[in-house]
């Protein structure tokens, strides 16, 4: 009798170690998907010179699913002119945004962003801000690089038009994706 109350608690014991096991994997691998749910990356523009130009855009973004990804980030541009005295400008402001991958290699995009753009009057002869408000459809075509990271060119339209975007029509960028 006591042989069959040691073998029961054997079994018992392996069952439930199983059992732990399989929800600490279970659950290792729920996490593994929620971590590769979140994309890190942006936009990074470098031109230095007679005109100096830098545009840094990091961005955050969760895929809610294969196709569809959600996302905030900050804009940050410097514009600098050394032809022109004085003519030197910093925007900034933030921005969310959607994207929507057709197919794998090619994503349709909606972009807003809400900045403050630094202009100059020369009625008062002075800089000044002004709130502009930005948004932007399009398509973005993506290459993966290599393991999880990505790159993409993006042809974007700024339906608002605001006369104070520091944008022209259409906008061509590109940037970096990393799956975290």
């Amino acid at each position: 009798m006591n042989k069959l109350y040691l073998l029961t608690a054997l079994c018992f014991a392996i069952h439930t170690q199983t059992l732990g096991q399989q929800t600490d994997s279970e659950n290792k691998s729920k996490a593994n998907q929620t971590i590769d749910r979140w994309q890190l990356g942006g936009d990074l523009a470098l031109s230095f010179g007679t005109v100096t130009y830098v545009n840094l855009s990091p961005r955050l973004g969760y895929r809610i699913n294969e196709k569809l990804t959600l996302g905030a980030g900050v804009v940050y541009n410097y514009l600098s002119d050394n032809r022109f005295k004085g003519f030197e400008f910093s925007n900034y402001g933030g921005l969310i945004f959607a994207n929507y991958a057709v197919i794998p290699e090619l994503m349709l995009v909606t972009e807003y962003q809400s900045l403050s753009v630094e202009r100059y009057s020369e009625f008062n002869n002075a800089k000044f801000r002004t709130p502009v408000n930005i948004f932007f459809v399009g398509a973005a075509y993506r290459l993966q690089l290599g393991g999880k990271s990505f790159g993409y060119i993006s042809l974007l339209y700024d339906v608002l038009e605001d006369i104070n975007s520091p944008y022209s029509n259409p906008y061509l960028g590109g940037g970096l994706i990393f799956t975290l």
